[in-house]
């Protein structure tokens, strides 16, 4: 018989504060900024589909709270061993879950 260990990863949520308003539009160097990381990781999480740009913005603009999005998922990634999409996803997964806890406690059953 082999014995197999198994690995528990602790993924750490982190509150992140932006600079200014979270739905003020802010270029993509603002973005990889505020999120801590290169402008071609921050352009690459965007161009596939992490946040949507603002319309009617030329040159193409994102919310600024889309930085916090590119950093939950650099560092999922990172912890993770996650590629792009599969970070995105994850992130998308956790916002999904952190929606539903929020749910739970406004109907008082936390």
């Amino acid at each position: 018989m082999t014995e197999r260990s198994i690995r528990r990863i602790h993924v750490e949520l982190v509150t992140w504060r932006t600079i200014g308003p979270p739905d003020e539009p802010v270029g993509l160097e603002e973005i990889a900024k505020e999120a801590g990381v290169p402008v071609p990781i921050a352009r690459e999480l965007l161009a596939l589909g992490l946040a949507e740009p603002v319309a009617g913005t030329d040159p193409p603009a994102w919310p600024r709270r889309a930085a916090q999005d590119v950093a939950r998922c650099v560092r999922l990634a990172q912890d993770l061993e996650l590629n792009g999409p599969g970070s995105i996803l994850a992130c998308e997964l956790l916002a999904r879950i952190e929606e539903l806890e929020r749910q739970l406690a406004r109907l008082g059953r936390t």
